[in-house]
């Protein structure tokens, strides 16, 4: 009896010993697979990130545009798969990319060939002669858009004004006049070809997402309701319930109610 106990005792030792070998290779090919995974993870993200980068410094001179038009692609990308989930038709999202296309265009010409700079300053030697050339550009359009900004953003406040104007208005010349210098001053700025063309670039990308999504407003959500709901099953099964009762009441009289 002792010798079968020592015996099975050997036995289970030398099992415990295995597996404890086995589980610490298990425990280490695991971490190595482990790791092997968060590497190609690693490599999956560094590689369109640092493309993206680099493309911003190669074709427009900095990375921070690398960094603006590749979130925008991301958003974009994301909000045309979700429409396209919600089946706004892609000939209506392709009609929006033409649109957001156009005003790229224009705005990287505009901008790349410094037109609006040469406008600023073509009409700053008119209203303004005694700035400075230099500073021309930036005083025109500052002085002109904070103007026109303040006297639309006045008009829209007293057209939507319920009660007092007076309130809505004052809003609407400061809101207006803030938009108008910023807009003046950022068409004030001489852009180099690739940065127009950055411009352009992240415009149009907006745009695109945000005109996109506008197919929203009118969307008949009642529709993708319909599309998860078994219609056709529970009405089906309702008939079939109806006719299984029809049945029993003609053949179990008694059971009529």
């Amino acid at each position: 009896m002792g010798a079968g106990r020592r015996l099975a005792e050997a036995h289970l030792g030398l099992a415990r010993a295995e597996l404890a070998g086995i589980l610490d290779d298990a425990t280490q090919v695991g971490l190595a697979l482990g790791l092997a995974i968060a590497c190609l993870g690693f490599g999956g993200l560094l590689v369109p990130i640092g493309l993206t980068l680099f493309l911003g410094e190669w074709l427009f001179g900095s990375i921070g545009w690398g960094v603006l038009l590749g979130a925008e692609f991301a958003v974009a990308v994301a909000v045309l798969l979700v429409l396209d989930a919600l089946d706004i038709p892609r000939s209506t999202l392709a009609r929006r990319l033409v649109v957001a296309l156009g005003a790229g265009l224009v705005a990287a010409v505009l901008f790349g060939l410094a037109a609006t700079n040469n406008a600023w300053a073509a009409i700053g030697e008119a209203i303004l002669p005694g700035v400075a050339r230099l500073d021309r550009p930036l005083a025109t359009a500052a002085l002109v858009g904070g103007a026109l900004g303040g006297l639309l953003g006045l008009l829209i406040g007293a057209a939507r004004a319920d009660g007092s104007r007076v309130p809505a208005a004052i809003a609407g010349l400061a809101g207006g006049a803030l938009v108008g210098l910023a807009l003046g001053a950022f068409t004030a700025i001489s852009f180099t070809p690739e940065v127009g063309v950055a411009i352009g670039a992240a415009l149009m990308l907006a745009l695109w997402s945000v005109l996109s999504a506008l197919e929203l407003r009118g969307y008949d959500w009642g529709a993708l309701k319909a599309r998860f709901y078994p219609n056709t099953t529970i009405e089906t099964t309702q008939e079939t319930l109806e006719w299984l009762h029809g049945i029993q009441e003609r053949t179990l009289p008694g059971r009529k109610s």
